[in-house]
């Protein structure tokens, strides 16, 4: 991590402090969460999907140069999810 980089990761806990301050109790809790969602995101747009603020749009099954919600997607498919595949 570069100095910048640290330097205001320190000064975003001590505001997060100030604002919650039970905020650092669940620190591990909520970077584990941030991980976990830059995982998904990977995995998915590795696999063509695309995330706005609509959510998230997948391949159409049937004509891939479409893209369709992603609750469309688990409606029409029966497959796990991009990152549920093992």
């Amino acid at each position: 991590m570069s100095d910048s980089a640290a330097l205001y990761r320190a000064k975003e806990n001590l505001r997060m402090m100030e604002t919650c301050p039970t905020w650092y109790d669940h620190l591990d809790k909520i970077e584990a969460a941030m991980a976990e969602q830059d995982r998904i995101y990977k995995i998915r747009t590795a696999a063509g999907w695309d995330l706005d603020e609509g959510g998230w749009y997948a391949p159409h099954p049937e004509n891939p140069d479409e893209m369709i919600p992603e609750w469309e997607w688990e409606c029409e498919t029966d497959g796990p999810l991009p990152e549920d595949v093992k």
